[in-house]
């Protein structure tokens, strides 16, 4: 079994960001790059079959079952047939939304893996019986993988006094939109 690993990544090399130093956190609405990888020199990726971005109750598919981008407009997929792909997408706002909440968001994901050299032979099993034979094949299977993604915190908290700030206005707003509202009797 093959297996497919994920990493917020820098699009051009490839090459995976370490995120412990805390020196690279996502911004709001800005582009970011997720590699799907893997370690095997068997397999390459086929495509990416699902990707999704979530946060608690909050998400979104940022590529679907038919390994298309949902949103053409703010994701691109790599060519795909190494084993290092690459997926560039946009942190929405949304996520950044809950003062005090965490500072983290999940991606998960599903690669098509494919043998390397085209048609390679490969030792299989036939059903429940110890005999085995050599069969050709061009799928190595589907391997999923996830990991978390640090959001820049400064933004989240910005973000949640906003839309404090823009509650304790709509109050003052309907209260003063029902203070006029108060017929007086004379």
């Amino acid at each position: 079994m093959y297996t497919v690993q994920g990493c917020l990544c820098d699009a051009g090399t490839r090459d995976c960001i370490d995120q412990s130093s805390g020196n690279f956190n996502v911004k709001s609405n800005s582009a970011f790059a997720i590699c799907a990888y893997t370690e095997s020199e068997n397999v390459v990726i086929d495509s990416i079959r699902s990707l999704s971005i979530t946060k608690g109750s909050i998400g979104y598919d940022v590529v679907n079952a038919a390994g298309a981008a949902t949103n053409p407009l703010f994701t691109s997929l790599s060519n795909m047939g190494s084993n290092r792909e690459v997926v560039v997408t946009r942190m929405l706002s949304i996520f950044y939304g809950d003062e005090g909440g965490t500072s983290q968001v999940q991606v998960a994901g599903k690669a098509l893996l494919e043998f390397a050299s085209g048609r390679m032979r490969q030792l299989v099993s036939l059903d429940e019986v110890d005999v085995r034979s050599l069969q050709e094949a061009g799928e190595a299977g589907e391997s999923a993988f996830d990991f978390d993604v640090q959001l820049d915190s400064a933004e989240i908290d910005e973000a949640g006094t906003a839309a404090k700030m823009s509650g304790y206005a709509m109050n003052v707003v309907v209260m003063a939109l029902g203070m006029s509202m108060v017929v007086m009797p004379w």
